[in-house]
């Protein structure tokens, strides 16, 4: 079945054109990530305490059926093997996002005068879960005609799914960004996101750190910003604060049921990196 979500997720693609200016997707290792990198609170990767709950096409399904069902890894009705479930955060019924759900891209050197370049190092964590490594390493500033680095997942289809949640770790520095769901306008090589705009009223940020700056470089709490452009020290992304650490989880709605949806961060002037891991949909 996850083969078969990947060729349908693959042929929309083609269909959009996303294929121009995509750099080829890589594998992701086998080689875990440390062991305490992004682990949910409440999760011992244990067998599921219900065996009843793996009657179910979700981890939401098996939290309607078992509301007391713990974190831990749980087999789906037409999957192979076992998928995490965060019966914990945000009420649960997380199912942990494999490589086999995913489809990705970055961009790539595309033109003289657009000299983006990035890398991404992908990995698996203890749980299965894939977790990137992004960095960019030719910088395009002061440069016309530019293509902004980016690098975007989208999660195919699973029981549904409504809401997809995420958390980035940022370094380094970067002048002009967007993240989370927002890519910033029109890239001819970045297939829709498909996922609402971030609305402090509905959607949800936690676990942030550094994530907001006033004019004087304070911290202060994140008000729902995903683009910045400028060098001043309110943008959280500056190189000024390449020692802090800049972290955030961010749960977001998806935004048609027909069509994949995930994430991406764009970054323009800098040679920032970034960290995407615990890929969760419900």
């Amino acid at each position: 079945m996850g083969r078969l979500l990947a060729v349908l997720a693959s042929a929309w693609l083609a269909t959009m054109g996303a294929v121009v200016g995509l750099a080829a997707c890589g594998s992701f290792s086998e080689t875990a990530a440390p062991a305490d990198a992004g682990v949910m609170p409440g999760s011992d990767a244990s067998d599921p305490s219900d065996a009843s709950a793996a009657i179910a096409a979700s981890c939401r399904e098996i939290k309607a059926k078992v509301p007391t069902a713990a974190s831990g890894p749980y087999a789906l009705t037409g999957r192979d093997g076992t998928f995490y479930c965060d019966m914990d955060s945000f009420d649960g019924g997380w199912t942990l996002v494999r490589p086999d759900m995913l489809t990705e891209g970055t961009t790539k050197d595309v033109s003289p005068d657009s000299p983006n370049k990035i890398t991404v190092t992908r990995s698996l964590d203890a749980r299965g879960g894939p977790v990137w490594e992004a960095t960019v390493t030719d910088d395009d500033c002061n440069m016309t005609g530019n293509v902004r680095a980016l690098h975007w997942v989208l999660v195919g289809e699973l029981d549904s799914w409504r809401q997809i949640m995420g958390t980035y770790t940022f370094g380094e520095g970067s002048n002009c960004w967007n993240a989370f769901g927002d890519p910033g306008g029109d890239e001819p090589s970045l297939p829709a996101m498909n996922l609402r705009a971030f609305d402090t009223l509905v959607d949800i940020l936690d676990r942030e750190q550094n994530m907001a700056r006033t004019a004087s470089s304070m911290a202060i709490p994140y008000d729902g910003r995903t683009g910045y452009c400028g060098t001043a020290l309110d943008n959280f992304w500056n190189i000024a604060y390449r020692a802090q650490t800049r972290t955030a989880r961010v749960v977001l709605r998806r935004e048609l049921q027909q069509l994949p949806a995930g994430l991406v961060v764009a970054s323009a002037c800098g040679k920032p990196t970034w960290t995407l891991r615990d890929v969760f949909v419900r």
